[in-house]
């Protein structure tokens, strides 16, 4: 069995667990309507991060056509396949985490993109030397 095998196996295991986790937040809702207000924001995000693990899953399968593996290259897939696992959650989980809605979950997310893409943007020449 090839090295790629096995980590396709260990990658798709977390990301199987991070679409059941999304799943299980989504049969909670069902469950319960009266405790989680659906908002369109929310069903997006749970699209979203449904098509994400789906997409991740897909694009690992070019990762056939790999020959040599070195360690960071299998770090970063297995590290980027639990940040898949970890993102899963759904806005009410994680605003019952912070201890906020989720409307403003959706709040602090669009602050943080939005840092993220002014600190970027920075260091936009250094990318375009890099890439």
């Amino acid at each position: 069995m090839e090295f790629f095998n096995y980590t396709m196996v260990l990658m798709s295991v977390i990301v199987g667990l991070a679409v059941a986790h999304l799943l299980q937040g989504v049969a909670k809702m069902i469950e319960a309507p009266e405790r989680h207000k659906l908002y369109w924001v929310h069903l997006l995000w749970i699209v979203l991060m449904f098509h994400n693990a789906l997409f991740w899953w897909w694009w690992e399968f070019g990762l056939s056509q790999v020959r040599h593996w070195t360690f960071e290259l299998y770090l970063f897939v297995l590290y980027f396949a639990v940040l898949l696992y970890v993102k899963h959650l759904t806005l009410a989980e994680i605003g019952d985490i912070l201890g906020v809605s989720e409307s403003r979950v959706c709040q602090i997310h669009t602050a943080m993109k939005k840092t993220l893409r002014e600190a970027l943007q920075a260091d936009e020449q250094l990318f375009a030397l890099v890439a």
